[in-house]
């Protein structure tokens, strides 16, 4: 969970940009859902303060003075509203029926009368410059969320994990990578083949280097390990380009599997994903789509290696060039997927678990 700016570090034994868990509170779920948003590329949110937690929305000026902004990791939306759009270009669309806080920054207020919009900005403004002490408004430590976020920090895969952020970034084609960071995967620590063994290196989801007849080679690579001697099959396809010899047959790694259910949810391999509340999702094969790309991250091993940003980018390069069966389990044209848009392309990757 990345909540800047809307989580404040005043307090300095909470670190909130390291915060994770499944058990958010409303504003910190509505903080952490700005981040996702500005980080997917929004440009409008659209906010209707009957859905909203309250104390993400605003904090009166008593409450302000009783537990000070040192107290409070909460810092109000209305207090980031401006900057955002000042220094982040994001605008905000609010409907607003109990607080009058927000006219204070607004730049157009319209109210709706028997369903007819009437625009009463200007009458608005001049009342609330006579109407009392105004509310806070804007708060010290804006800052913009950093792009190069990762969902799995720490984790490294080969020589690669230094500069797999600007690959990544620069959505680079990675067959060559894959191939080297198997083989690096597998001297860290990959099991030792033998001749004629079963699997090699498995455990290793970098893959592994095998000779001598091996039956399969590392676990769950799509760009498949480098193999010789006659192996039966490679690693997982050879859609990353990898290297193989033999007359090695690739095909399908029967141990990830993806389940759909409906609109709600999917799961890949053991791991589910909420997406109820994701609720743009128009239909269950914008769904099943999402499935084909978190199962296809994690056959490549995009978690470790590359930002959300950068996965995305990469996603939506290789769907540029071959579709949404460039993602797809399946080798044959894919079927029953429906392309969503890139905001709950970041929606779905947020919230898987791994």
């Amino acid at each position: 969970m990345w909540t800047f700016p809307c989580l404040s570090t005043t307090c300095p034994t909470k670190r909130h940009a390291l915060l994770s868990t499944e058990d958010a509170s409303g504003s910190t779920s509505q903080a952490a859902a700005v981040i996702e948003g500005m980080e997917s590329g929004s440009r409008t949110f659209l906010i209707d303060e009957d859905t909203s937690a309250t104390n993400f929305m605003v904090r009166d000026d008593l409450m302000q003075k009783i537990i000070s902004r040192s107290e409070e990791p909460i810092t109000p939306f209305i207090e980031r509203a401006r900057q955002l759009f000042d220094h982040g270009g994001v605008s905000t669309v609010m409907v607003a029926g109990s607080s009058g806080a927000y006219f204070y920054i607004a730049d157009t207020i319209i109210q709706m009368d028997c369903y007819e919009p009437f625009d009463i900005t200007g009458r608005t403004k001049e009342f609330c410059k006579t109407y009392g002490a105004e509310p806070i408004t804007s708060a010290p430590g804006f800052v913009l969320p950093d792009a190069g976020r990762k969902l799995t920090p720490g984790k490294t895969i080969g020589r690669y994990a230094a500069d797999s952020q600007e690959t990544g970034e620069e959505g680079h084609d990675t067959a060559a990578c894959r191939t080297e960071s198997n083989r690096d995967g597998y001297r860290s620590g990959g099991r030792e083949p033998k001749d004629g063994g079963q699997r090699g290196g498995y455990g290793q989801r970098s893959g592994a280097y095998q000779e001598g007849g091996g039956q399969r080679g590392g676990y769950g690579q799509r760009s498949g390990a480098y193999q010789e001697g006659g192996g039966q099959r490679g690693s997982y396809g050879q859609r990353g380009g990898a290297y193989q010899e033999g007359g090695g047959r690739s095909g399908r790694d029967e141990r990830i599997k993806v389940k759909v259910y409906g609109k709600d949810s999917i799961q890949i391999g053991k791991s589910p994903v909420d997406l109820r509340f994701v609720e743009q999702l128009a239909d269950s094969e914008q769904t099943n789509a999402l499935a084909q790309m978190v199962r296809y991250c994690v056959e490549h091993q995009l978690f470790e290696r590359y930002s959300v940003t950068g996965i995305v980018n990469l996603l939506l390069k290789e769907m540029e060039k071959g579709g949404l069966t460039a993602i797809s389990d399946s080798s044959y044209s894919a079927m029953g997927l429906c392309m969503p848009r890139v905001q709950e392309i970041y929606a779905c990757l947020n919230r898987y678990r791994g």
